[in-house]
């Protein structure tokens, strides 16, 4: 899941799943990693914190409630990710429908 942030430039993924799958593809985007306080890591957590590790990735550790704001009252399982926002066009529903022929 992901929501955008105040600052326009950035969003946040949450959950596990998410934050896994975007530390995975979109490493370059990473901005820095929220960690829960007063979560103990599982296997999947410990998962996250080796890859942050890898890229040299910030991680800032912040309360449940602080987290809570992140991530707007989504699951977010106790970390979350900021990232920078995908920049390319954006395409209304006529500007879309002539591109869904072609191949990408």
């Amino acid at each position: 899941m992901a929501s955008a942030s105040a600052n326009a430039k950035t969003e946040v993924v949450f959950g596990v799943h998410s934050v896994r799958h975007a530390l995975g593809v979109h490493v370059a985007r990473a901005r820095e990693l929220l960690l829960q306080t007063d979560r103990e890591p599982n296997a999947a957590l410990r998962e996250i914190l080796e890859q942050a590790a890898r890229v040299g990735l910030p991680i800032r550790k912040i309360s449940r409630n602080e987290l809570d704001v992140e991530t707007a009252y989504g699951r977010h399982q106790g970390v979350a990710l900021r990232r920078a926002c995908e920049t390319g066009p954006v395409l209304d529903v006529e500007g879309l429908l002539p591109r869904l022929g072609q191949d990408a």
